[in-house]
């Protein structure tokens, strides 16, 4: 309805969603495109059926883009056509706001390792409590929706779970962070991830501490990674001690890399190569 009402001819068909995979071709497009964020078959609660629909949506579509080179090797097209789509940062949000950080934890003790985001069963709360029992001296604070039970933490005077904070004010919060930690179990589920939290870490100039996954290997200059939960546990002193200058300068400009402006140039350039194949296919 809406493309009859504006009018519109050869629309691009862009989703991130497998459920459509019944309107590709069914609506005039000169191309159809998927972006593939998550191995859905891994996902807890997923229905069966969701995995049927993106494998028929992958028997239509020109292309796909995932977020991490596993996916890119799994979620082919029948025509082969698939591309690495980065995760993109918004480099002018996630600065650090020395003089914005709010009242209610300005006294929190430092140095403090945080995390932000969705504290689901994909997070290692084993390691972050063996971090509390190592770094009495230490705060630790997690932003985010949970969906886990967090009392055995809370039992610490050194964690500080401050719950759900606005997007436009997450960077405020964060700007209290010596270190933005990404302690994530390792299973079939996150070696397929490509975790945003790491380019809006870095992205603030901070240092960050992550458990061995593919996709985070890639920044391994910049980011140290755990390989098991003692040493992630053993990693947290030095990695707070990397919060220096020059190597949060550089963490800065490697996240500008990733800006969505740069990320949306790649990913026109390539929609723009598909439509021109198309056009000189049909001539």
């Amino acid at each position: 309805q809406a493309i009859d009402f504006y009018k519109i001819v050869n629309p691009v068909l862009l989703t991130s969603s497998p459920l459509v995979s019944d309107i590709v071709g069914e609506i005039g497009e000169s191309s159809s495109h998927y972006f593939c964020l998550d191995d859905y078959s891994k996902l807890e609660g997923t229905f069966k059926e969701l995995v049927d629909f993106e494998h028929e949506l992958l028997q239509k579509v020109n292309t796909s883009f995932s977020v991490s080179d596993l996916l890119v090797n799994t979620r082919k097209p029948s025509n082969g056509k698939s591309y690495f789509l980065p995760q993109g940062v918004d480099c002018e949000h996630f600065q650090k706001r020395i003089d914005q950080i709010p009242d209610e934890i300005k006294k929190i003790p430092k140095p403090v390792a945080g995390f932000f985001g969705l504290i689901s069963e994909w997070i290692n709360l084993d390691v972050i409590e063996k971090c509390l029992n190592t770094y009495p001296n230490y705060s630790f604070i997690f932003i985010g929706k949970s969906l886990r039970n967090l009392n055995p933490l809370k039992q610490f005077k050194n964690f500080f779970y401050l719950g759900e904070i606005q997007y436009s004010m997450l960077p405020n919060y964060a700007s209290l962070f010596d270190l933005g930690l990404i302690p994530f179990e390792v299973n079939e589920l996150t070696i397929a991830a490509n975790p945003l939290k790491l380019l809006e870490y870095i992205s603030m100039g901070i240092p960050v501490l992550s458990s061995d996954l593919p996709e985070v290997r890639k920044f391994k200059d910049l980011v140290f990674i755990a390989k098991n939960d003692n040493e992630f546990v053993g990693l947290i002193k030095r990695s707070i001690e990397d919060n220096l200058p020059e190597r949060n300068r550089k963490r800065i400009e490697k996240a500008q890399e990733y800006s969505w402006k740069s990320i949306a140039e790649r990913i026109s350039d390539i929609i723009q190569k598909t439509e021109l194949e198309k056009k000189n296919i049909s001539r």
